[in-house]
This record gives C-alpha cells, sequence and structure tokens, in this order.
C-alpha cells in the first residue's frame, strides 16, 4: 500500500471518482430538465409542424391561381385578335 500513496494514485483515483460523480450529476440535472420541458417541445413541434401545413396549402393555391392565370393568357390574346379581325 504505502507504493500506492508514495505515488498519488489515491488522490488521482479519489480526483476521477469526484469528477466521474460531477458528470452524473450534471446528466441527470439535464434529463430532468428535458423531461420537465418535454411538453413545451412537443407543443412547439405541433405548432411548427400546423405552420408548415398552412404555408404549403398557401403556396398550392397561389401556384394553381397562377398557372390558370398563365393559361388564360393564350386564350384571352387570341379571342382579342379574334374579335378585332372580325
Amino acid at each position: 500500500m504505502t507504493d500506492l500513496t508514495k505515488n498519488g494514485w489515491n488522490e488521482w483515483a479519489n480526483f476521477v471518482l469526484h469528477a466521474l460523480e460531477e458528470l452524473k450529476k450534471q446528466h441527470d440535472d439535464s434529463d430532468k430538465k428535458i423531461e420537465e420541458n418535454k411538453d413545451k417541445y412537443v407543443e412547439a413541434i405541433g405548432k411548427l409542424y400546423t405552420a408548415i401545413k398552412i404555408l404549403e396549402t398557401k403556396m398550392t393555391i397561389r401556384a394553381a391561381f397562377s398557372g390558370a392565370v398563365a393559361a388564360m393568357v393564350p386564350v384571352v390574346v387570341a379571342l382579342v385578335v379574334w374579335l378585332i379581325s372580325k
């Protein structure tokens, strides 16, 4: 045992154990905070999902409207040319 005390292994072992205990405490604290706020995170993700779906719907409607307008332009031009040529 005297060799262990001479080379400082006991002190080092105690330091390592203390550091591991501190890390475990920090990990447990983090887990606790995440668990406490889990409902908030789920709610926020749900709101984001809803907002994304609303934006997707708006963009689909706008794209359909733009496509309809773009398709109507040649028809209107052809109709105007036909009416003028009469």
